[in-house]
């Protein structure tokens, strides 16, 4: 319940965060993400919430508790930080992403009708989102014009997808859960 950094070398540099409920402490982190100032964002699943970490690994800020409502998780999954420094929250359990200014405050709800589990998410390289889904696949969200579309592959349809990953050529890579492989 921690976050390691490695070094090119794969050398332990740092271990960020411990288990528990306080702030700087985590239950179940499962997605992180790097702005460009080389800050670290948590989404702290079991704790319901985002946690923010200076390059240092110095605890920063954290936003969001357990509901329903407007800035509120069930299981976070995924951070995703905008060139803007929006803040875009993957909240699994409650089928839809949440959008947050750089301090952390609510925004917008988004996918509510187009997303049932988001897990991962991806920026394009078209300023697009990928989203993968535990039960939609994979939709991508144009934040300018607010379309939604399901990706479909060359394999056909992922119907599990549950991490994404783009690389240095744009190619977006997709993993599928319940037919085990990477699309």
């Amino acid at each position: 319940d921690n976050i390691v950094r490695y070094g090119r070398d794969g050398q332990k540099l740092a271990i960020i965060g411990r288990q528990g409920f306080h702030l700087a402490e985590m239950v179940g982190p499962e997605g992180i993400c790097v702005d460009r100032s080389g800050n670290l964002y948590v989404a702290d699943g079991g704790n319901n919430r985002v946690q923010k970490f200076s390059p240092q690994g110095k605890f920063l800020m954290t936003f969001g508790r357990k509901g329903r409502g407007e800035g509120e998780f069930f299981r976070p999954s995924a951070v995703l930080v905008l060139a803007d420094g929006r803040i875009l929250v993957s909240d699994c359990g409650n089928g839809r992403l949440q959008l947050f200014d750089e301090s952390g405050n609510f925004l917008k709800i988004l996918g509510r009708r187009q997303l049932a589990s988001p897990r991962g998410l991806e920026l394009l390289a078209d300023g697009r989102i990928a989203v993968a889904d535990e039960r939609r696949g994979v939709v991508v969200h144009d934040l300018k014009d607010g379309s939604w579309n399901r990706l479909e592959t060359i394999s056909g349809r992922v119907d599990s997808a549950v991490g994404l990953a783009v690389d240095r050529n744009n190619l977006l890579y997709i993993t599928d859960f319940d037919s085990y492989r990477v699309s």
